[in-house]
């Protein structure tokens, strides 16, 4: 078995008949997104067939001879070795190799009724269409003993033929099943969706795992409900290509530190009262936690009114705040602004004076409360009201 690159990252493989090993048991269960590409793979039987029976079906012997294949007949192509050949190229964006994600080879991908068959597979990466993987198969450039996907194609011991194409994260990857016993030969429609296919990933084919939070902090509104925060895992591999590593959403439980400020329900995140707590779970053994602020209600504004060198505003009351604070700025991305920091829950009006007249003027307003956590005192802020705007007068 050989493995290398060739020009712009073009990786392949080539298998030969061989018998099944056994797959580990234990391991990790994931989920591959991918986008199907049959279509563009089918091109390539055609490319195939006018190889095997057209004057450039030679390939060097050991001696590094042109060797003439002759009556070469063209291959069938065969539905149920396409739906191997994409299985296999779902897997070569986790394992490149002719070993599967699961440790067992790639012969263990075929149903029992290939059991006695002779097979064949080839394996690439990174080329973009079904042309320029077939003509990188063909290695015409290439001495005998980087020949084997050549030879696979022209083998005479082949019948049949399937030709898997799949795209994963900014890569295409390429798969080659031959046979010499048909399995369906019936046509299926060609599928070029996104698919999720499940994987299991033995432990010897991991290097080792990495877990995290996607976010280290987190916020909900007082009385909103939102998703609750994902956690990842980079599960480093050994044959894994380009990448060297394999990025998963990991499905976690999370609990909430302190029930009184937010609970989970259904799934989703409730800020209960104005607080920060902790949001923790454990994945792998591994505790993780995340800081959670539960935010005051937003607070809205009612009214703005220009008054001479300056103007009133008013916005709605929240009596479980400490207070308010209101920026103004003369620019509408409200940088450069001033602000107010007002300390009643009770004031829901304010006049800012002193301005410049006849000046158009952006207003913001949020509401605070202070809170006690692990003996210190925070100030936590409602986000920003939608921006407002006035022009004083003279």
């Amino acid at each position: 078995m050989k493995k290398f690159l060739c020009f712009a990252m073009i990786m392949m493989f080539v298998l030969w008949p061989g018998k099944n090993i056994r797959a580990q048991e234990n391991g990790e269960n994931v989920t591959v997104d991918v986008t199907y590409g049959q279509t563009e793979a089918r091109k390539m039987l055609q490319m195939i067939n006018n190889f095997r029976t057209g004057s450039d079906a030679w390939a060097f012997n050991s001696e590094n001879e042109k060797e003439i294949y002759t009556d070469l007949k063209p291959l069938t192509y065969d539905y149920e070795l396409e739906k191997i050949a994409m299985q296999r190229a779902v897997e070569l964006a986790i394992n490149f190799s002719h070993t599967r994600p699961d440790g067992s080879n790639a012969w263990s991908a075929y149903p029992s009724s290939y059991e006695n068959a002779i097979k064949g597979e080839n394996l690439a990466g990174a080329t973009k269409t079904a042309k320029e993987t077939f003509e990188m198969w063909q290695e015409s450039d290439e001495e005998y003993d980087r020949q084997d996907y050549r030879r696979n194609m022209l083998s005479s011991k082949f019948q049949f033929v399937g030709i898997g194409h799949v795209y994963y994260n900014g890569y295409d990857y390429w798969v080659q099943e031959f046979s010499d016993k048909a399995g369906n030969l019936t046509e299926t429609i060609a599928n070029d969706s996104k698919m999720s296919i499940p994987m299991e990933i033995s432990e010897d084919q991991i290097q080792g795992k990495a877990t995290f939070a996607n976010q280290t902090k987190y916020q909900v509104v007082s009385g909103q409900a939102v998703s609750v925060p994902g956690v990842s895992s980079e599960i480093y591999l050994y044959d894994n290509w380009p990448w060297g590593y394999l990025s998963i959403l990991e499905n976690v439980s999370w609990k909430v530190k302190n029930p009184e400020i937010a609970e989970i329900v259904n799934g989703k995140l409730i800020g209960k009262s104005i607080g920060i707590t902790e949001l923790m779970t454990t994945v792998s053994g591994k505790d993780i936690k995340i800081s959670l602020t539960v935010t005051p209600k937003n607070v809205s504004i009612k009214a703005t009114d220009a008054v001479k060198r300056g103007f009133v505003v008013q916005w709605t009351k929240d009596p479980i705040v400490s207070g308010y604070e209101i920026r103004y700025s003369l620019r509408k991305d409200m940088k450069s602004s001033k602000s107010i920091m007002l300390t009643s829950s009770k004031t829901t009006k304010k006049k800012i004076a002193n301005l410049n007249k006849k000046k158009k003027y952006y207003i913001q307003v949020r509401s605070y409360k202070n809170t006690k956590y692990n003996g210190e005192t925070y100030i936590i802020f409602s986000n920003w009201s939608e921006r407002k705007e006035v022009t004083t007068k003279r």
